[in-house]
């Protein structure tokens, strides 16, 4: 298991701990991942009660930019493809929803 993964599964084992995410933002931050590391830190201030109308619009600004690449990709889905929906109240994703393109 590399360093990454070990962070991942501290968050996973740890729902209900910003440390975890804290520590894999540092870590995001160090090995040159700012928009997410900054992304995460955000959405952590948010999730706790901060109520700041520049730090939502950045958290928004970093979602629409980066929202094809945390969610998979920017493709279009084929006729036999699943179009998720994915719920982000947090730096990581706690709900996704398919429905079955016809």
């Amino acid at each position: 298991m590399n360093e990454r993964e070990a962070l991942l599964k501290a968050i996973c084992e740890n729902p209900d701990d910003d440390t975890p995410r804290l520590v894999f933002a540092d870590w995001l931050q160090e090995n040159g991942d700012e928009a997410r590391a900054e992304f995460i830190r955000a959405q952590i201030e948010l999730a706790r009660g901060v109520e700041n109308a520049r730090l939502k619009d950045r958290e928004e600004a970093l979602l629409a930019t980066h929202r094809d690449e945390e969610l998979g990709g920017d493709r279009t889905p084929g006729p036999n493809d699943c179009l998720p929906r994915a719920s982000l109240p947090g730096p990581f994703i706690h709900l996704v929803q398919l429905a079955v393109l016809d």
